[in-house]
């Protein structure tokens, strides 16, 4: 039956496979990993002239594509912010530190 497919039919079926495939992937993966995935399946310039998802070139493909940067790049932020436990850690060594300035002779 596969092989009285025409060609449009089967590149809708692996189409429907790849975005299966990154629906899980979105749950697996870490945000990094995932972007990695979807970077990596952006269309370049020279790949319109070859069998490629045409969804690539959508705007929806381009908003996952943003999204997935924007999903590492929050998380990036959030490792890099301060812990308030580290500013309550910053505070009694300067206060330890005061103290000890002050019992010096």
């Amino acid at each position: 039956m596969w092989s009285h497919l025409g060609s449009n039919t089967k590149q809708l079926v692996q189409d429907i496979k790849t975005i299966s495939r990154l629906n899980n992937q979105l749950l697996q993966c870490s945000a990094v990993r995932f972007y990695e995935i979807v970077h990596k399946l952006k269309p370049t310039g020279a790949s319109r002239s070859t069998k490629v998802c045409m969804w690539m070139f959508t705007e929806a493909f381009g908003r996952l594509l943003s999204l997935s940067k924007q999903r590492v790049e929050r998380r990036s932020a959030e490792k890099i912010e301060l812990s308030p436990k580290w500013e309550a850690i910053q505070e009694i060594l300067a206060e330890i530190k005061s103290e000890n300035e002050n019992k010096s002779p």
